[in-house]
């Protein structure tokens, strides 16, 4: 209001009140207070003392007794101990600020004294709610945070846009280490303490949780039986690893039984554990599992009644762990002191066997201890060190094996012929995680988790060095979404082929393109170390298959364990998505493959030989493996690896050496040839660093090449072999990049 209207207002109030005063029967005083433009009665300038008393609980900062005039404001510091007491209200009604710790009378009329109301927290029930994002998304939808008796309370949390609610947990966080009591958004509950803390866990759209329940056992020095992993969900692996069993913090325990993985289904029957294949949702421990959309895989330990004791004889013996300090190199090894199970005379078909038998670990298995034996299934304990030669011999029956990657010594005479499943669970982190030969898990994840119509390549390092996959889906207008599954030429493909056709849809493309040289990429069934070094992340690989297809897992296996070339026993395990594979989610080899390396070229002495399809029932276990992926509505189509030109002696470096090798590969295979020999020998300047690897620009030339041989394929409407002899090859490609062409 400006100066000269209040002037006028003042002028015009002082007539007025000049005119009242003549009349006797006019209040004046009470006129002035109701007008409230002046006070000049005794009431208005009284003074009033304000008190705040100090209690139990309540502590006065500065003055805690005032005198304020009447309508005044009047502010007192105070401290309330939150940690022991509750805050419940006051006498005189003032507004308390816990933030600013003050208390304040807006308007004194009266003498105040302010008495604290504090309830001692010892004799109330509270129930305390925390959330990692916001409170504010959490309601009580029935009974309240603090409570004189027990009274059922639901808690409801909203999801905002970006973050899924992962459940309520007690202790604290899901990700420190909290236990989910409630994965739903409401949860109802009686508190059954004075003081009841829940936490609600949210996570953004980036993250997955793992819930393990240990289903009918605890978790070994930890409350609650529900444990949660917390991890941001990687775009290089699309699946998740459970936990290993010698997690350092995580140890599932139940007395008499043995954990022998995880099922997204729980397991009603303790008593046996039927067959791990026929477990809905099973997983290995320190196996791949998918988290669904949800973010949230919920995992049930699934476990085997042990055998009694009294069914084994033991003796004791004494093992050196080469698993311990100081690796192979002969020092610093700790000496396991425990039991060798001698015989076991059980006449069950499962045979469980116990950790400790008569206060003893069992370290040991000795020759003949199952002899004989109708058992068709076995669990053999993460204690066991050591299966001697002959250990289960004549137990014809045996069927399933079921063990950890803590055992070290074993022999292919330990199990006999037969067993067709083998379950592999890890002890211990994947000690390859890094290596790119060490992250194959990659192609196996992506086999099992893509969507819609699939082109898979099967290879050793000639694919894994060789293909430009984001090239070839676009070649294919990304109607498939294409798998590098190229590995190692030291490995059988046809152990990668037979897992494949466990996830073979109709419509879905599978070229095996082997180095043609090598026994392994052309389908012996032999194994071989690498094959464990390069599913190190993904032991539950090894169940996909019946074993008794192929030979020589358990001396793989302890070559890969303890072997002269293995490196597994000295290097540490690290975390699964931890991996700098070199890898990228197609499963092509990155790194510096830009131009090329020197590396010696022998003396040219290869050449080709029938004998690289036909020995060893290589052809027709590739038959075999045909006829699983073609009944499931895939095709089968067969390319070869690329080969350094200079590496070929002068007899097989022409066009008939070429068709006549490949039709020795037709005339072999049930399914269709594409490709000619020919045509995927590349000179020295498109090679990288050995005769099967590529330079890039090397791999975008065979992805050409390969695009154009399936395309003739599709476009004769998949009928039969489409291989054109050299010389007819080269006439229909314009391109002269490669020698010869």
């Amino acid at each position: 209001m400006k100066l000269r209207h209040i002037k006028i207002v003042f002028l015009l109030t002082v007539l007025l009140v000049s005119v009242l005063s003549l009349c006797s029967c006019f209040d004046f005083d009470q006129l002035v207070v109701d007008l409230g433009f002046y006070q000049k009665n005794t009431k208005a300038n009284e003074k009033f003392t304000v008190v705040v008393r100090e209690t139990d609980g309540v502590r006065i900062s500065g003055d805690s007794v005032k005198e304020v005039s009447s309508g005044q404001k009047v502010v007192f510091n105070v401290t309330i101990d939150e940690d022991n007491y509750v805050y419940l209200g006051n006498t005189a009604e003032a507004y308390y600020d816990p933030e600013k710790k003050t208390i304040t009378v807006s308007r004194v009329d009266s003498p105040l004294t302010i008495d604290f109301i504090l309830v001692d927290k010892s004799e109330l029930y509270c129930v305390n709610v925390y959330s990692n994002i916001s409170s504010y998304y959490i309601k009580f939808e029935k009974g309240s945070e603090w409570m004189v008796e027990p009274e059922e309370v639901t808690l409801k949390a909203t999801e905002p846009e970006g973050f899924t609610f992962q459940g309520w947990s007690v202790g604290d966080y899901i990700d420190n280490m909290g236990t989910v009591v409630e994965y739903s958004t409401e949860y109802t509950f009686t508190p059954d303490s004075k003081v009841t803390n829940i936490y609600a866990n949210y996570s953004s759209e980036s993250q997955y949780k793992i819930a393990y329940d240990a289903n009918g056992g605890s978790i070994a020095n930890f409350s609650g039986t529900k444990y949660t992993v917390v991890g941001n969900l990687s775009p290089l692996f699309p699946m998740q690893q459970t936990l290993n069993e010698n997690h350092s913090s995580i140890k599932f325990v139940r007395e008499g039984y043995t954990a022998i993985g995880y099922s997204t289904e729980k397991t009603t029957d303790y008593r046996d554990y039927t067959s791990v294949n026929d477990i809905e949702g099973f997983s290995n421990m320190g196996g791949v599992c998918q988290v669904p959309e949800s973010g949230l895989l919920t995992l049930n330990v699934v476990w085997a009644e042990n055998t009694p004791e009294a069914d084994f004889i033991v003796e004791p013996v004494t093992y050196t762990d080469v698993y311990s300090e100081g690796g192979v190199d002969g020092t610093g090894h700790v000496t396991r002191s425990g039991c060798i199970i001698t015989r076991c005379n059980v006449k069950s078909d499962t045979v469980v066997i116990p950790e400790t038998i008569n206060g003893r670990v069992v370290i040991g298995i000795k020759a003949g201890a199952f002899s004989g034996n109708v058992l068709q299934k076995v669990v053999i304990p993460k204690t066991v060190l050591k299966i001697e030669p002959n250990a289960f011999t004549n137990s014809y029956r045996l069927r399933e094996v079921v063990f950890f990657d803590s055992l070290q010594y074993v022999s292919n005479s330990s199990f006999p012929f037969g067993v067709q499943t083998v379950v592999m669970n890890a002890q211990r982190l994947p000690v390859y995680s890094g290596s790119a030969e060490g992250s194959f898990c990659i192609k196996y994840e992506r086999v099992r988790t893509l969507e819609g119509k699939k082109l898979i390549v099967v290879s050793g390092s000639s694919t894994l060095n060789g293909l430009n996959s984001p090239m070839l889906e676009a070649n294919f207008d990304n109607e498939y979404s294409v798998v590098n599954y190229g590995t190692n030429a030291g490995t059988q493909m046809l152990f990668y082929l037979d897992v494949i056709s466990n996830y073979i849809n109709p419509g879905d493309i599978v070229i095996h393109a082997p180095e043609w040289t090598s026994d392994g990429p052309m389908g012996r069934n032999t194994l071989q170390w690498k094959m464990f070094r390069g599913n190190n992340q993904c032991y539950d690989i090894f169940r996909e298959v019946n074993m008794s297809e192929y030979s020589n897992f358990w001396g793989a296996y302890q070559d890969y364990q303890i072997g002269a070339e293995s490196h597994a026993v000295t290097r540490k395990g690290v975390a699964y998505q931890d991996s700098n594979t070199g890898m990228n989610k197609y499963g092509d080899l990155l790194g510096n493959r830009y131009s090329n390396k020197d590396f010696p070229i022998t003396p040219s002495t290869q050449g080709f030989s029938e004998s690289f399809i036909t020995s060893n029932n290589k052809a027709s276990n590739l038959n075999r493996v045909n006829s699983r992926i073609t009944s499931k509505g895939g095709t089968l189509l067969f390319s070869f690896g690329t080969y350094l030109y200079e590496k070929m002696n002068d007899s097989s470096r022409n066009a008939n050496a070429y068709d006549t090798f490949t039709k020795q590969c037709a005339n072999a295979l049930d399914f269709p040839v594409i490709s000619n020999v020919g045509t995927y020998l590349f000179e020295k300047k498109y090679m990288h660093n050995s005769e099967w690897h590529c330079t890039y620009e090397g791999a975008d030339i065979r992805t050409e090449e390969l695009t154009f041989d399936i395309k003739r394929w599709l476009s004769s409407s998949g009928t039969g072999d489409t291989y054109q002899d050299f010389n007819t090859r080269k006439s229909n490609n314009s391109s002269s990049y490669q020698d010869g062409m």
